[in-house]
């Protein structure tokens, strides 16, 4: 699967903008990129040099593994929280029926990038699922 990390970060910038209310104008002065650069990187006329993406993901509070689509945790070195660890625990101690029935709850709830994401079932786990 070739992935076009161009697309997803000019698409995730967009989306950690909106979603924090920063604009291009703030990010220019916290990364010092004029805003015209990261106008550019946003319309995908320029991509961004790996520094630049550091120095944004680091101004918008991001790593830039979540900025490149690589990583679902926008929290760089974020460890997950108890919740999040108590469901994978019990996850992995889940026999396969149960965790073929978690999966089915959690696509009613995933996106397409989150479900293209998750693992695919093997033909062994299906046959023991059933």
């Amino acid at each position: 699967m070739d992935i076009d990390f161009s697309k997803v970060l000019r698409e995730n910038m967009r989306d950690i903008m909106k979603q924090k209310g920063f604009t291009q104008q703030w990010l220019s002065v916290q990364t010092d990129i004029p805003d015209a650069t990261i106008s550019r990187y946003l319309t995908g006329v320029h991509n961004p040099k790996i520094e630049y993406v550091a120095r944004m993901a680091a101004a918008m509070g991001v790593s830039v593994d979540y900025m490149l689509g690589l990583s679902t945790s926008s929290i760089p070195d974020q460890p997950p929280s108890p919740e999040i660890r108590a469901l994978i625990a019990g996850y992995e101690r889940a026999d396969p029926h149960t965790k073929k029935m978690i999966w089915m709850q959690l696509d009613l709830v995933l996106t397409d990038e989150e479900k293209a994401l998750a693992p695919r079932q093997s033909n062994e786990q299906k046959s023991e699922a059933v």
